[in-house]
């Protein structure tokens, strides 16, 4: 017998190649597995139906009467590798991302209303937002409109964690959140999936396993808690889901590399940032009504300190000024002015009134992130021509003025001026130092077209800008 089998054609060229062995492994291996995962669910199809008839008072059909179902029993094996089951657990757990910003980096619904991405994505919600406003001032939009129009935007950054490198992001409630899954029963070696966004917003999956998990324990910021064999995404917060797409944890690349953290830490984080309050780069402090009396006005606040330093361009306001109206309505109260600076968003430009000696003077001040950062490079907003620039000096930036923002249909973006270019050069006005801004502002003014030299992908480059 065994002799005439090996006369067989396939059988003998398999032989001759030393594959026959192992298919004969591998084809009972699968048997099995198949073979196990139908009995189970006849079994249990068996029991279902054995409940619901005795229920009934009927007598149970007999075992050869009941119709075994493969389900996905099978898809929980060494098969899974195999078959489109990790596809359709992508599809599945798709609506539990949402993309943030128009390149969609990837954030992680953690409950109704609110996601986690990383700092880059806050970011990048920044620019967008500066960059809307930026237009919407070129075309003359009243400032407190901006400001309302912008508290109600989605998505918006609630808050940012640099040390963590996440950002907590508040999104249209209809966004579903994950279900968490239950990681103490689960050993290692588990299955695993990092569901992430790619740039079109599609879901994708990187399957992988489970290494090991420390529950409970107190995290540094930097560290992490859940070790997979899994890498972070290259954009964005990546979901770790079983086989069920519950959700195990998340990984992203931080500031000082990548991260894993298990649901219970991702919440401390996310507690934390909520925790900490905002800071505010201008406070003020109540008048008395007798003083407000000789002062010869109803109602105002005393601005009581400026951080000059995190304001973009530097603010109007100056200690000791009376605050009399912000955002084009009066303030009354200390709570009152908070709940208003609070609720315009960063990069908005908020109009202000005060009382500076005997005279009361009107401006506007642009706001700054709720770290009041003091470190960040000056910038140059050119509100005419739609363009903002930036000075940076750095090894992972070219050195120079900078285009940050670009207003869609402005001045700048029809002369073809890109954000990333460097500006080298206006009317001939070498720009090369830090110290310009005031250069840069006053040529801006001036009437008639202005050549731009400008540098782009290591080439030079002229456009020219023109108001008329």
């Amino acid at each position: 017998m065994v002799r005439f089998l090996l006369g067989l054609p396939g059988i003998r060229s398999l032989y001759k190649r030393q594959l026959l062995f192992p298919i004969v492994v591998l084809l009972i291996v699968f048997i099995v597995l198949v073979d196990g995962a139908i009995d189970r669910v006849a079994q249990e199809a068996r029991d279902e139906t054995s409940a619901s008839v005795e229920g009934l008072g009927q007598q149970p059909a007999p075992p050869s009467l009941v119709r075994p179902v493969l389900r996905g029993v099978l898809e929980k094996t060494p098969l899974t590798y195999f078959s489109d089951y990790w596809a359709q657990l992508a599809e599945a757990v798709g609506p539990n991302l949402v993309g943030i910003g128009r390149t969609q980096v990837s954030g992680v619904v953690v409950e109704a209303g609110l996601a986690v991405t990383t700092v880059e994505g806050a970011e990048i919600l920044e620019a967008e937002r500066a960059r809307t406003v930026l237009a919407q001032e070129a075309a003359g939009t009243p400032a407190e409109t901006l400001v309302s129009e912008e508290r109600v935007s989605y998505p918006f950054a609630r808050a940012v964690d640099r040390e963590s490198g996440l950002a907590l992001i508040e999104i249209e409630a209809t966004h579903e959140p994950f279900t968490v899954a239950n990681v103490s029963q689960m050993p290692s070696g588990s299955y695993i999936g990092a569901v992430s966004l790619e740039n079109a917003g599609r879901s994708v999956i990187a399957p992988g396993y489970l290494v090991s998990l420390q529950l409970g324990s107190e995290l540094d910021p930097k560290e992490s808690d859940l070790q997979t064999s899994l890498l972070p995404p290259p954009r964005g917060v990546s979901a770790v889901v079983d086989l069920d797409g519950a959700l195990v944890g998340v990984m992203y690349s931080s500031p000082d590399g990548p991260r894993s953290l298990t649901v219970s830490s991702l919440r401390r984080v996310i507690d934390l940032m909520a925790e900490s309050v905002p800071c505010r780069a201008i406070t003020v402090s109540p008048i008395a009504d007798e003083v407000l009396t000789l002062l010869d006005v109803d109602n105002g606040l005393l601005v009581a300190s400026v951080i000059e330093e995190a304001f973009v361009p530097e603010p109007s306001v100056r200690r000791g000024d009376v605050l009399l109206e912000w955002g084009g309505e009066p303030v009354t109260t200390v709570d009152n002015f908070i709940e208003r600076y609070d609720s315009a968003g960063v990069g908005d430009l908020v109009r202000y009134r005060v009382l500076r000696g005997q005279r009361r003077v009107g401006g506007g001040t642009v706001l700054p992130d709720t770290e009041c950062r003091t470190d960040r490079p000056p910038t140059v907003r050119l509100v005419s021509l739609g363009i903002i620039l930036r000075w940076f000096d750095g090894a992972s930036v070219p050195t120079g003025w900078i285009v940050e923002t670009i207003a869609e249909g402005g001045y700048a973006d029809v002369a073809g001026i890109q954000e990333g270019d460097v500006v080298s050069a206006i009317n001939g006005v070498s720009l090369d130092d830090v110290n310009q801004q005031s250069i840069i502002e006053r040529i801006s003014l001036d009437d008639g077209p202005k050549i731009v030299a400008l540098r782009r992908d290591g080439q030079s480059r002229l456009a020219v800008m023109t108001d008329r």
